[in-house]
This record gives structure tokens, C-alpha cells and sequence, in this order.
């Protein structure tokens, strides 16, 4: 389920209603992330990803039994396209990037990711 929440220049825009994460496009390995979303107003492209040597691994237990790996970066990458579709930008698209600093999270119950589990 891919869903988008975006503040940017004064605006917030919120691509993440039950019927906007189903329509919406993602798939990830370990270490990246590519997703799509859109509504009336903007149309978001973007991918998140780290190397494997900046993740940490944390156990995360369930409350009703059994747990998954957290593998999480804090020094992850992420490229995000937003093409407007409305009003005077209508056509403009802005590409908003970080090298190092986004915060990505994976949680799985699969073992075979080759991270260390550090909690």
C-alpha cells in the first residue's frame, strides 16, 4: 500500500485515502522503494533507497505473538517529481531531492535481508 502525505511551499498534499492507496503504484526490494500516486491536483513520482550498510536491524514483537525485522535508515536517499495539474503551474514539474538524510523503514517477517539485528 503506497500512500503519499506531502507539505511543500505552504501546501499540504494528502495522497493517502484508502481508494488514493489503491489506485496508487509502488514496489520495493530491501533497499529501495519506487512509487506513484496522483489525484486532481499533482502527479508524485519518487524513490527512496539507502545501501545495505546504512540500515539498522530492530526486532519489532507483535502484541498477539511472534515479531519482524525493522530495517531502518535514517540516511537514505530520496528523489520525489511532483507535476502540477492545476492552476498556474499546471504543466510545471519540480523534482525535490536529498542525498542522505531521508528516514526509510521496511518491516518484513522475511530473514533473508543480510542485516544485523541490532534491538
Amino acid at each position: 500500500m503506497t500512500l503519499i502525505a506531502l507539505r511543500h511551499k505552504g501546501r499540504e498534499y494528502k495522497l493517502n485515502s484508502i481508494v488514493q492507496a489503491i489506485k496508487a503504484q509502488g514496489g520495493f526490494t530491501y533497499f529501495d522503494w519506487h512509487f506513484a500516486s496522483a489525484d486532481d491536483e499533482v502527479d508524485m513520482k519518487g524513490r527512496m533507497h539507502a545501501g545495505r550498510e546504512l540500515f539498522a536491524g530492530l526486532n519489532y514483537y507483535n502484541p498477539p505473538g511472534g515479531s519482524k525485522h525493522c530495517l531502518n535508515s535514517k540516511l537514505a536517499s530520496c528523489e520525489l517529481r511532483i507535476t502540477y495539474k492545476q492552476g498556474n503551474r499546471k504543466g510545471v514539474s519540480e523534482l525535490l531531492y536529498t542525498g542522505h538524510r531521508a528516514a526509510f523503514e521496511i518491516l518484513t517477517d522475511l530473514r533473508d535481508h543480510g542485516i544485523s539485528i541490532q534491538v
